[in-house]
């Protein structure tokens, strides 16, 4: 509700935009609590007890880290302008040494386990 009635514009100006996070937190704080309540509601029809942490909190974690993810990319290309079309998603050395080790583990307990 709050960031309905407040002038963000003349916020970014005041603070010479270091009130960025501050202010998107605010445009996304309604957003945030309609999907919650809508969660909630789902988890009651469903028959899902709200003291179940663990079945509620999934769906939530879920829908932020998709509109973080929005939001970075947003940024990205609109503030920054560093957007170049692709991704170059190249994994570094360490990244695959822990790879390495996560597959080897899977394959370790997998055929302990037979």
């Amino acid at each position: 509700m709050s960031s309905q009635l407040t002038d963000l514009k003349s916020i970014i100006d005041i603070t010479k935009g270091k009130a960025t996070p501050v202010i998107v937190a605010m445009a996304y704080y309604p957003f945030f609590y309609e999907t919650t309540l809508e969660i909630t509601t789902y988890a009651r029809a469903r028959g899902i007890k709200l003291y179940r942490v663990d079945k509620l909190l999934l769906p939530i974690v879920v829908l932020i880290v998709k509109t973080a993810e929005d939001l970075y990319t947003t940024v990205t290309l609109k503030l920054s302008g560093k957007y170049r079309g692709n991704f170059d998603i190249m994994p570094r050395r360490n990244d695959i040494i822990i790879i390495a080790y996560g597959v080897v583990i899977l394959c370790l307990s997998l055929s302990l386990h037979f």
